[in-house]
């Protein structure tokens, strides 16, 4: 069956399991807290976690999509690390970046000899869906965890800058 997450489509996916913000469980400097786009889980500053309880019908390789949304604007990307059943399955899952968007501040301008000169760039506020990839880009493929069928947890742990998280998608 084809599904479709916004700019991530998934086809024949055998399973697919959505976690809510809300279902959040052990939080360490994370709180559920109003952000510009609605209420969310927000990872207030480097060393808070939460963690997920799931239940999965399937076992396999499952690849993670998160919803996310920057909280403050400092420079440069943020940086999890995902942990099943309280252990980092391989070292790609300890450092993976979240991208932030960025957009023109303002036009692009001429100067008096005809060249244009590049406006600065903004940070643009808003949810973000993104498969997780490998951070130093040796894998192109998004990164996946293997999980057992039955009971697993799941914890993201923010180890630079403050997001808010709002859904978690794992699939096959």
């Amino acid at each position: 069956a084809e599904r479709s997450f916004n700019s991530l489509e998934i086809y024949d996916a055998q399973e697919v399991i959505q976690i809510s913000y809300k279902d959040a469980k052990d939080l360490i400097k994370a709180e559920l807290s109003e952000t510009p786009g609605g209420e969310a889980l927000a990872f207030l500053s480097g060393e808070s976690s939460a963690s997920w309880v799931i239940e999965t019908v399937t076992a396999g390789s499952y690849r993670i999509n998160l919803e996310y949304m920057s909280l403050t604007s400092k420079i440069g990307d943020f940086e999890i690390k995902v942990k099943v059943n309280d252990q980092v399955q391989y070292p790609s899952l300890d450092g993976v970046r979240l991208q932030r968007r960025y957009k023109d501040a303002g036009p692009i301008v001429v100067d008096s000899r005809g060249n244009d000169i590049r406006p600065a760039r903004q940070e643009e506020i808003v949810w973000i869906k993104s498969d997780l990839k490998d951070a130093k880009g040796i894998y192109n493929e998004p990164l996946e965890v293997k999980l057992e069928k039955g009971a697993s947890k799941i914890e993201i742990e923010a180890i630079r800058g403050e997001f808010a998280l709002k859904n978690i998608k794992l699939y096959i």
